[in-house]
Order: structure tokens, then C-alpha cells, then sequence
């Protein structure tokens, strides 16, 4: 059978130390350096589309700059704001995971890359839409609490049966770290993605309703 993968040729990639943003979310970028400049401007003329390339420690530096890991995210200005001495404010939206598969020679000042749809493993669905599910009951638990950032995510999420969405939009509001997040974005089995999101939601539950209970007992004057 064919791969039916999307492929992407001659994508603009920046790579950055915290150069990650998770399906159907957004991520404000300042762009400065001139290279990046000349990348958002071309950019613009096309599809918007680049890849957020998030930086490989390990992995040293070469000919063409910073090493960055395989897996990038599949980013599209959907707004921009020039500002003075070349610089851009630019909101990229998250549309998907890529394997790099080829960094090129290129002529621009910026990197480019071919790369290829990453591909996702629905697998244990059953277990996943629990996990999804039980996602939905704390998040309603917080929010009923008044946390107004909780309640617009849920309005988010509660309408989807989509496992592996839902674990994206969670995951990218609840994991604090760019690497956590790069870790979800690596995370292809869905099952395995939203069982961390899980985690990492009920962690905070604890917290929150451990906070409750600490200011319901402190002693009263």
C-alpha cells in the first residue's frame, strides 16, 4: 500500500531551544536576527507555512548550525506584526508533526528541510477515549471552581472525540516546560500521549484541591 503521507519540500525550518508548538496551538515568536527576517518575509509570500525545530543539545553543532531534533512541528503564521529594524511579531499556529528526512543545501540565510508527515498510532482506542473522558471530568472539577483559563480550555475539549487532539490542546495548557511539550509532540501513540496528559492533569487537581483544603482548615480569626 502507498504512503499516503503528506511530504513537505524546501520547508523554511528556525530552529530554537524552545522551538516546539503542538497541533491547534499557538505560539507568539519575536523575529530579530536577519535571517529569520528574510524567512518570515518569504514565508508570507507562500503559504505561511515553516517548521519550529526544537534544538539538540547532544547533539553538537555542524557546518550549517545548531544540531535540532528529528521531529519538528508544522507551524503557519496566521498573524504577524512588523515592527521596527526589521523585526516581526508573528503568531504560529501548530498543524502537525514532521519527520525531518533531509536537511538541504541551500542559498537562503535560513535552514531548509524535506520532511514528512509523522505517523500516528490510534492504538487501545478504548483506554484513550477513557483517558479523554476522564480529562473532561477534572477539568470540569477545576473549572467549577472559577479558573477562568480552565473553563475556556474546556470549551475547547469538551465537544471533541478526537483522543489525540484533545491530549495535544491539554498537554500544550498544562505541561509547563518546552521539552515536556517536544515530548508530547514525539509521542505518536495516541494512548501513550493522552495517558500523560492524564497524569499530568490529575496532578494538578490534586494541587489545586490540596490548596483548598489547606485554606479550608488554616485557623480563622
Amino acid at each position: 500500500m502507498p504512503d499516503q503521507r503528506r511530504t513537505f519540500e524546501q520547508l523554511p525550518v528556525f530552529p530554537l531551544g524552545a522551538g516546539v508548538v503542538l497541533p491547534d496551538c499557538t505560539i507568539p515568536l519575536h523575529i530579530f536576527e536577519p535571517r529569520y527576517h528574510a524567512m518570515t518575509c518569504d514565508a508570507l509570500e507562500g503559504d505561511g507555512r515553516i517548521a519550529l525545530a526544537m534544538l539538540d543539545d547532544e547533539a553538537g553543532i555542524d557546518l550549517r548550525g545548531p544540531a535540532f531534533r528529528p521531529m519538528v512541528s508544522l507551524g503557519r503564521i496566521v498573524d504577524h506584526d512588523p515592527l521596527p529594524d526589521d523585526r516581526f511579531l508573528i503568531i504560529l499556529e501548530g498543524e502537525g508533526r514532521l519527520h525531518v528526512t533531509e536537511e538541504l543545501d541551500v542559498d537562503t540565510p535560513y535552514r531548509q528541510v524535506n520532511a514528512v508527515q509523522a505517523r500516528e498510532r490510534l492504538d487501545a482506542p478504548e483506554a484513550a477515549d477513557l483517558s479523554r473522558r476522564n480529562i473532561n471530568g477534572m477539568l470540569m472539577a477545576m473549572a467549577s471552581l472559577g479558573l477562568e483559563r480552565v473553563g475556556e480550555l474546556l470549551d475547547r475539549v469538551s465537544d471533541l472525540d478526537d483522543a489525540g487532539r484533545v491530549a495535544d490542546l491539554v498537554g500544550w495548557s498544562t505541561f509547563d516546560q518546552p521539552r515536556q511539550k517536544q515530548m508530547l509532540l514525539e509521542t505518536l501513540s495516541i494512548h501513550r500521549r493522552i495517558k500523560l496528559v492524564e497524569q499530568r492533569v490529575s496532578e494538578l487537581v490534586s494541587s489545586v484541591y490540596g490548596s483548598s483544603s489547606s485554606d479550608d482548615d488554616s485557623p480563622k480569626d
